[in-house]
């Protein structure tokens, strides 16, 4: 029945030019957020590097990630659609489905979009030779060292954090709805969780900054791989988290609904 219920969310997404759009929207916010610093001189990975360190990009991202999912129990709740599906697949079923639909479209809005954006430059004869032109490799640490080993997992880990990053702050968004079922506030409240958590964290030790771990610095000193697993055990941990939350809301709001 999980299967199912995963199979009718997902086709509901699929089918909504929302998904296609978003995904657009990332490739273009990165390339707006760019255009003015490509010269001629500068590589991918120094635009790769600039764009996950621009705060404004990041808020605005968060929204093209959110509005392609984020309003699926909104949606449900409003037009009472909730009820005959919880019926034929069980209270259990809809709430996994909703939190492994939203976490997986967020990510991969969000990941396309950027690989969508540095397939672009590339095209255009963008640099992508694995030479950083800052040529401080500690600079880009603890991922640098693929750009001389492999530059495509270089860029396939960078983005992946910054992706899972924003499933995180997207997440945030499902959640709360639970409480407010409100689109605009499902949409909105990553954006304010998101910039809460990095101020809040800004003053934890530099393994539980929010900042630095999306920018993913090298925060453990212990290379490419630890740093990676220890990044995508925390975002996953957070993810897990919200879900659990959203998970007894929505049980609590069928309970009621029912009585």
């Amino acid at each position: 029945m999980i299967l199912s219920q995963l199979k009718s969310d997902y086709k509901r997404i699929f089918n909504s030019p929302k998904i296609y759009l978003s995904v657009l929207g990332v490739a273009l916010l990165c390339y707006i957020s760019t255009e003015k610093y490509m010269h001629g001189s500068e590589d991918i990975y120094y635009l790769l590097d600039l764009l996950i360190g621009l705060s404004v990009f990041k808020k605005l991202i968060v929204i093209f990630a959110a509005l392609s999912c984020v309003t699926g129990f909104y949606d449900d709740w409003k037009h009472q659609y909730i009820k005959n599906i919880v019926v034929r697949t069980g209270k259990r079923n809809y709430i996994i489905s909703k939190i492994v639909v939203c976490a997986t479209i967020s990510f991969l809005v969000v990941f396309i979009g950027i690989l969508l954006f540095i397939s672009g430059l590339i095209v255009t004869g963008t640099d992508y030779s694995g030479i950083y032109e800052t040529g401080a490799l500690n600079e880009v640490m603890p991922y640098g060292v693929l750009l001389y080993q492999n530059s495509f997992w270089y860029v396939c880990s960078i983005v992946s954090i910054y992706a899972l990053s924003m499933t995180v702050w997207v997440m945030s968004g499902l959640m709360i709805s639970a409480y407010i079922p409100n689109s605009f506030v499902a949409v909105c409240s990553p954006l304010i969780f998101s910039y809460l958590l990095e101020e809040v964290t800004a003053f934890f030790p530099p393994y539980l900054n929010m900042y630095l771990l999306t920018k993913g610095s090298d925060i453990l000193g212990k290379g490419a791989g630890y740093s990676y697993l220890y990044t995508i055990f925390v975002f996953a941990l957070l993810v897990l988290g919200e879900g659990y939350i959203f998970r007894k809301r929505v049980k609590r709001r069928l309970e009621n609904e029912i009585c």
